[in-house]
């Protein structure tokens, strides 16, 4: 369950191999902008890590990549027990009917409830591009029509105006 959580975000499950680290240039690496990336998804969202990476290491993680001041707001996903963590996160899904949620992952698959951002696990740019997929769904679900200003994209990007044409 999830106790920290604030009621108005919702919810992002976050993995990292393949999303926050992907291959390039002959390599698997940090993606460039990783520590901005991230420290927009806790503003907006409820972030709950769902990684077979250990607790200890995601919170190295965070301090590794100049976010110790979210530490505070760490939240883990004990997933290794199901069979995988589509499973995992359909079951969960109930425990937070009235919350938008979200999942992150290179291997993210359909789960009923759940806003999939799948991420390719090749480039350097993904996180980018997961930016630009997880705002649309965000306009889509009307979640920034009470916000104005530079608050209202909460990856730091001026939203398209979208115009009807006229008759």
């Amino acid at each position: 369950m999830c106790y920290a959580c604030s009621v108005s975000k919702p919810i992002l499950f976050h993995a990292i191999d393949g999303v926050l680290f992907g291959e390039y240039d002959r390599a698997v690496q940090l993606r460039p902008g990783v520590s901005a990336w991230l420290e927009r998804a806790f503003q907006h969202f409820d972030v709950i890590w769902l990684t077979s990476w250990a607790p200890e290491k995601v919170k190295a993680l965070l301090a590794d990549t100049s976010n110790a001041h979210l530490l505070q707001l760490f939240q883990y996903a004990d997933w290794m027990t199901y069979a995988d963590k589509a499973t995992w996160l359909a079951d969960a899904r109930t425990r937070y009917r009235e919350r938008d949620v979200y999942w992150i992952d290179n291997a993210a698959v359909p789960v009923a409830g759940v806003q999939i951002i799948r991420v390719n696990p090749q480039g350097p740019d993904e996180l980018v591009e997961a930016r630009d997929r997880l705002l649309f769904s965000l306009l889509v679900k009307n979640r920034l029509e009470n916000l104005s200003g530079a608050d209202a994209d909460p990856f730091g990007r001026t939203p398209p105006v979208y115009r009807w044409p006229s008759s």
